[in-house]
């Protein structure tokens, strides 16, 4: 995709990228879940991982479809899957009360019918299978604290969908110091974006498959970039 390499190089000449961890990729199809802080965090992560990874981000349509220019700069440059927000009900707990019925409620149910799957998961699957990779910021927003907000349960169902795909944290630092929420443009400062270990053993219908995956993010912070 033109519009992607020419945005590739606008991101190596301006911000200086750092990418720590590149090296431990695992091969395609992959899960990338990263901490969400500026509109930065996708290029910088685009950048960061070859394209062979063909990497499709996930992009709110109540913000990224609003308008012509935003919705043609998500799908020509991006390339993304647009999520309904709004349409979807967030329940506390979406490990412990799912929104989709899973194989284990079918068997134990026999006359409840599946529900449809959301559009942004179906496409998303259809990807994975396809051998492309996906990218998820699980906080739902940007969030500009040091501390991450819980995760929503999108990593889930996509984990849960397509557990053939590797599930790997990414960590991304000072990105909001270079585009903040609300500034016009951003600032040529160096951002670095730490990729983990993929998750191993996964259980997304565990209660504590979110928690355990926003602590892999926790941990490449505390290891590359520890508070003073």
């Amino acid at each position: 995709m033109i519009a992607r390499r020419l945005w590739h190089s606008f991101v190596h000449i301006y911000f200086g990228q750092q990418t720590i961890g590149r090296s431990s990729l695992p091969s395609e199809p992959c899960i990338f879940f990263a901490n969400h802080t500026s509109h930065l965090d996708t290029l910088i992560i685009l950048h960061a991982i070859p394209p062979s990874y063909k990497v499709r981000p996930l992009a709110a349509a109540d913000y990224w479809a609003k308008n012509p220019l935003l919705k043609s700069f998500a799908t020509n440059v991006l390339d993304a899957i647009f999520v309904e927000r709004k349409k979807h009900p967030s329940p506390t707990n979406a490990l412990t009360n799912p929104p989709f019925t899973t194989p284990a409620t079918l068997a134990s149910d026999t006359t409840q019918a599946l529900p449809p799957l959301p559009p942004f998961l179906l496409e998303s699957c259809a990807h994975l299978r396809s051998g492309g990779s996906i990218l998820i910021f699980p906080e739902g927003t940007r969030n500009a604290s040091t501390h991450l907000l819980p995760f929503k349960r999108g990593l889930a169902l996509l984990a849960q969908h397509a557990p053939h795909a590797h599930l790997v944290p990414i960590y991304l630092h000072n990105n909001q110091k270079s585009f903040p929420k609300g500034a016009p443009f951003p600032l040529p400062l160096v951002c670095s974006c730490v990729i983990g270990e993929p998750m191993l053993d996964a259980q997304p219908l565990a209660p504590s498959f979110l928690e355990s995956a926003a602590q892999k993010i926790k941990t490449l912070q505390h290891i590359h970039f520890p508070a003073p």
